[in-house]
């Protein structure tokens, strides 16, 4: 049986990383898309404003496309204005994370979800980003448990939050393979079950990681009972 356990979990990791990108490159394009023209309309922007920002646009696309995408996207983040950097820096995080550099990937999304001027959604985003990219570094090399929940604390407590998702199955990956606390975990991934509007996909992984960690804590032995015996 613990064989079956740790063939999931290696399925799991390895495609874990190939869902990265995959899985929110569209969401970042679009999320950037959104941002820009909700700042046009909102604070009012002038047409010469308007033209810079589809210029910062064509730049960063230009960047992307290009053969060397790392360096002239990080030349393009030190030279444009900020929220465009901040998309560049995702962009780059995902090049590392195809590259399998994690470290670096982990450093550019800690620094996304810190930086006080970015926006809330990205900053949210770069939360679960970098968690999920902690988990294939060195064990030495990656945050304690504690220090990743306290990461996506900010995104499980705002229930508008358009991650919190995405938030929750991380946590309940943490609870579990971490602290091996499974009710936690299951807990959290039975609530998806009663919301209409989250994606099947991510509805059905929740679904099948809860009966997988409900199948570890059926077979787990409980820490109390080796403490009495």
């Amino acid at each position: 049986m613990s064989d079956i356990f740790r063939e999931v979990d290696e399925a799991l990791q390895q495609e874990k990383v190939a869902r990265l990108w995959k899985e929110y490159a569209p969401t970042i394009i679009a999320a950037a898309i959104i941002l820009i023209a909700t700042v046009a309309i909102t604070t009012g922007y002038k047409s010469w404003n308007q033209k810079r920002n589809a210029e910062e646009t064509a730049r960063l696309v230009e960047a992307v496309n290009s053969k060397s995408l790392v360096q002239n996207v990080s030349n393009f983040s030190g030279d444009t204005r900020k929220n465009h950097a901040t998309f560049g820096q995702l962009i780059m995080a995902n090049k590392h994370i195809e590259d399998k550099e994690f470290e670096s990937a982990t450093k550019l999304y800690t620094e996304i979800a810190q930086n006080k001027k970015a926006p809330k959604d990205i900053k949210n985003l770069a939360r679960i980003l970098t968690v999920q990219a902690n988990a294939h570094l060195a064990t030495d090399k990656q945050l304690s448990s504690e220090k990743q929940l306290a990461l996506l604390a900010p995104v499980l407590k705002d229930k508008k939050d358009p991650w919190i998702w995405h938030a929750r199955i991380e946590a309940a990956a943490i609870h579990a393979d971490v602290d091996k606390d499974y009710a936690s975990a299951i807990t959290l991934l039975n609530e998806f079950e009663d919301v209409k509007y989250i994606p099947l996909s991510l509805k059905n992984r929740a679904k099948a990681l809860a009966h997988i960690y409900q199948i570890k804590a059926a077979t787990a032995e409980p820490a109390v009972k080796k403490e009495t015996k």
